[in-house]
């Protein structure tokens, strides 16, 4: 009953790509309190850049604080980064670009 919304301004990972002309990205570290699916479908033009994608999926997402194992998982298999590893009590994985 607490929960307000804002509006925030935000940009897709695919423009920051974009504007910044990066042509090859080692790591991509992602930690956006359960919002990681949103930021990899704002950067899917632009995954084939990246070695190594780290994603925190702890127990953030929402009023009910799931992780975002699943959905963060589904997403990037898709684009040819199996899982390479995972770890933590924080849930974090590790997934490796099959292109490099």
């Amino acid at each position: 009953n607490n929960l307000k919304s804002k509006k925030i301004k935000t940009i897709t990972l695919d423009k920051i790509f974009n504007d910044y002309k990066i042509q090859e990205c080692k790591l991509l570290k992602l930690e956006a309190e359960g919002a990681e699916p949103e930021i990899l479908n704002g950067g899917l033009k632009n995954l084939e850049k990246i070695h190594f994608i780290s994603v925190d999926c702890g127990p953030e997402r929402g009023e009910k604080n799931e992780n975002t194992i699943a959905a963060v998982s589904k997403l990037i298999l898709k684009y040819d980064f199996p899982l390479a590893d995972a770890g933590g009590t924080r849930k974090i994985l590790l997934f490796k670009n099959n292109k490099f």
